[in-house]
């Protein structure tokens, strides 16, 4: 039951985040030297954001859903790592946040470690 209620707590904030990416309704502290520049570049892009937004609603809903689970996982992996690594190395405003995302999803995917030895040995998952 509790990981049921992790997982769908983590789904959860992972359309949050993912519906904030496209309709701004959560603030967002001010950034300020390296942590801005980057932000900005990230933004003039004009392409990061709406993907990042993306996979975070699929990934969630993927979570929400119980379906698909480990694809939603491994979605979300790299933008997890780098939430992490960016406010960690350079904007700490937000750090226990994206700490959490990123802990949580290596928690659900070591959950699935049995699976994914059968994955990488190549045998057949029933």
């Amino acid at each position: 039951m509790f990981l049921k209620i992790l997982r769908i707590l983590y789904g959860a904030a992972l359309i949050t985040f993912g519906l904030n990416g496209f309709f701004g309704f959560l603030p967002i502290p001010e950034k300020q030297g390296f942590a801005l520049e980057f932000m900005t570049t990230l933004h003039h892009a004009g392409y990061v954001f709406p993907a990042v937004a993306s996979i975070m609603l699929l990934s969630g809903t993927l979570l929400l859903l119980n379906r698909a689970t480990l694809l939603g996982l491994f979605l979300m992996l790299p933008v997890s790592f780098n939430i992490f690594f960016f406010h960690l190395l350079h904007d700490r405003a937000a750090l226990v946040v994206a700490w959490l995302l990123f802990a949580l999803n290596m928690f659900h995917i070591f959950r699935h470690k049995q699976t994914l030895k059968l994955l990488l040995k190549g045998e057949n998952i029933q």
